[in-house]
């Protein structure tokens, strides 16, 4: 019984991790990126802008 709640216990544990370290790696990328499209976006704002809605509208 105790073996079995052990690995439970552990198995719970890296699943855990293994989300946190996916949730900070996907917050990091979309960060990384918005700052990235803001360096870009400077000159063209509004064409960024219209496209990200046209990929809204088109439901991307």
């Amino acid at each position: 019984m105790v073996i079995v709640s052990t690995a439970f216990v552990v198995t719970l544990l890296s699943l855990v991790g293994i989300a946190v370290v996916a949730g900070v790696g996907i917050l990091g990328a979309i960060a990384a990126n918005r700052l990235a499209f803001h360096h870009r976006a400077r000159v063209s704002r509004r064409e960024s802008i219209r496209t990200y809605y046209g990929h809204l509208a088109l439901g991307h």
